[in-house]
């Protein structure tokens, strides 16, 4: 680890009660320090002076916890998570923001490592023809996030057994969530979908390497593409054991042979 784990935390903790007067929001931030101490795969809880890849690359190998406070991070440049079991959460969900500014044709985060978990971040990427998230890990959990704004939601690529699960989805201009390749088990729960482009772009995609998966629960709302699925690959539409139960005009789903 090319970072003192100490000098780190010691930075962390500064960088948290420097920015309140909140006798009682300190006692928590020191509780949570002390969890850390405790149990180091917890991770760190960092505030937006404190970079995200740095937080990162203090983990241990085999991955743990990163608690975002509430505020905003700037993200012009990709940040590529290799290692498995990474896990970054908001302690203030959706008041934890993720902006890129930058024209790219790059995705904000990229995960490879299994069982990777995403959970309750606001995106927003008004200028790229990126995706805000794109996993090749097994096992990946994207959850409770907000996309606003952006070119790509999430693209799982080539993974099994994905999840994306109560997410929000605000003015797409490209597919909001995308399955490529083969993808075996694939979960796509809960979700909500407005304003996307209609224009051969999809509130979910799936490729027709997506197989054995169930798309439950979803509420779309615009009168363009919504979803395009494959027929005979899923069984979504035919197998109860794979269900396709979503709030959809039936006209606005592709079935693909």
């Amino acid at each position: 680890m090319s970072r003192n784990t100490t000098s780190y935390r010691g930075s962390l903790t500064r960088g948290i009660y420097s920015q309140t007067n909140d006798s009682r929001f300190r006692s928590i931030m020191r509780q949570l320090e002390d969890e850390v101490k405790r149990g180091y795969n917890l991770g760190p809880v960092i505030t937006p002076d404190i970079s995200i890849r740095d937080a990162i690359s203090s983990l241990p190998k085999n991955g743990g916890r990163i608690v975002l406070s509430e505020g905003e991070w700037t993200f012009n440049a990709n940040l590529s998570v290799t290692r498995p079991n990474v896990h970054i959460l908001s302690m203030s969900p959706q008041k934890t923001i993720l902006r890129r500014t930058k024209t790219t044709s790059d995705n904000m985060l990229t995960l490879s490592g299994a069982e990777c978990i995403i959970e309750g971040i606001r995106f927003i990427d008004e200028n790229s023809s990126g995706f805000c998230i794109e996993s090749t890990g097994n096992r990946t959990v994207v959850k409770n996030c907000f996309f606003q704004d952006v070119y790509g939601g999430i693209k799982i690529t080539g993974a099994n057994f994905c999840t994306v699960e109560g997410n929000h989805f605000v003015d797409a201009d490209g597919h909001n969530v995308e399955f490529a390749n083969t993808c075996v088990g694939a979960l796509i729960s809960n979700n909500r979908f407005e304003e996307a482009s209609g224009v051969s772009k999809f509130n979910i995609l799936l490729s027709t390497g997506t197989t054995k998966s169930t798309m439950v629960g979803n509420v779309l709302d615009w009168a363009g593409g919504e979803i395009s699925s494959p027929y005979r690959a899923t069984g979504m539409q035919e197998l109860a054991t794979i269900p396709l139960v979503n709030v959809v005009d039936s006209s606005n789903i592709t079935l693909t042979t």
